[in-house]
């Protein structure tokens, strides 16, 4: 390691390059693994859903089995600066490569770096260097901020997508990309919200491994209907079942979820949601479904279609009810803790 790369090397925090461990109780995905393999040779896969649909869990197993070499960077709020991502991005890759990007590790040593359009072609070619497919995968990619330029590299990077990068955004919310065209060209895979739920069988699975237990139907049919196949949710109500000899006596106290749930929803979602938002999603709640005028006549700023846009944009657990996108209705445990 020459004394350019230990100056880079110095700042990379090693533990976001590692891919997290799949838990003890995964509920293998056949379908979504199939997915994802049949896709991966299209330039991008967007898995977006909000907190706690397996999101992680669900990339990591398939790296597991993949044949192609793959690499693992999560995201903090500190990456939305340019030269950080990038020298995370290069760390990633140099630790499958180790003499890919030198190029792009000189220039990220200067005093300053040239324009967004020459670093993102400068990294472009070097990734097309690289002689076999492989794949690069950005966690949590929602902590980057809407305004960083991060955004504008990538959609140069996807623009013209270098041959051998898959790469695959997890995020809470849908990144800033103008990904219409990849879309059209079908050069996008889309794993979102419905596509993650837990079917029941399932979450049958997912409760016998967690509660070493076979689940009632009566059991099943409740769970389904309060949680709508949310991954941590129902993790969560396994873990209450286990102090409950009587299932049916936790399920008769499920309407509104577990305090473990509530908890898990205030600190991930609503604690982080500016204060209007907040006081908007409070005054719909009363709503089972809800479009634009509806919610103009609730929301304090008697804006409905605002509201619904920032609320479809943060991954609210906001559920379409028509092709149109003009009707909605919240998950029902989502609504109740409202």
């Amino acid at each position: 390691m020459n004394t350019q790369e230990i100056e880079h090397a110095g700042h990379i925090l090693q533990t976001k390059l590692y891919r997290p461990p799949l838990p003890a109780d995964l509920v293998t995905r056949e379908g979504l693994l199939e997915l994802l393999g049949r896709e991966r040779n299209r330039p991008l896969t967007l898995v977006s859903a909000p907190a706690g649909y397996g999101k992680s869990v669900l990339v990591a197993s398939w790296l597991e089995n993949n044949d192609w070499s793959s690499a693992w960077l999560s995201l903090d709020t500190d990456d939305s600066d340019l030269r950080s991502f990038l020298s995370y991005v290069v760390a990633a890759l140099r630790k499958l490569y180790p003499d890919v990007c030198e190029q792009t590790l000189n220039l990220l040593n200067a005093t300053e770096l040239p324009s967004l359009g020459t670093m993102a072609g400068i990294l472009s070619n070097e990734i097309d260097t690289i002689e076999e497919p492989f794949i690069l995968v950005l966690d949590d990619y929602h902590r980057i901020d809407s305004t960083s330029p991060v955004h504008d590299l990538l959609e140069k990077l996807l623009a013209y997508p270098p041959i051998p990068l898959h790469l695959v955004i997890a995020t809470r919310l849908d990144p800033p990309l103008s990904l219409e065209r990849q879309r059209a060209l079908g050069q996008v895979t889309d794993i979102r919200l419905l596509d993650l739920r837990l079917n029941q069988a399932e979450t049958r699975l997912l409760l016998q491994k967690t509660v070493m237990a076979e689940a009632s139907d009566t059991v099943l049919d409740r769970l389904d209907r309060e949680l709508e196949g949310w991954v941590v949710g129902l993790k969560l109500a396994a873990l209450a079942l286990r102090h409950f000899s009587d299932s049916d006596e936790l399920l008769s106290r499920f309407r509104g979820g577990t305090r473990e749930m509530q908890a898990y929803l205030v600190g991930e979602v609503l604690d982080s949601l500016p204060l209007q938002l907040r006081d908007d999603l409070t005054r719909t709640a009363i709503l089972n479904r809800f479009c634009a005028p509806l919610c103009d006549e609730l929301c304090a700023a008697g804006n409905g279609q605002a509201f619904l846009q920032s609320a479809y944009n943060e991954n609210l657990f906001l559920i379409p009810l028509d092709g149109s996108n003009e009707w909605f209705r919240y998950h029902p445990l989502f609504q109740e803790l409202l």
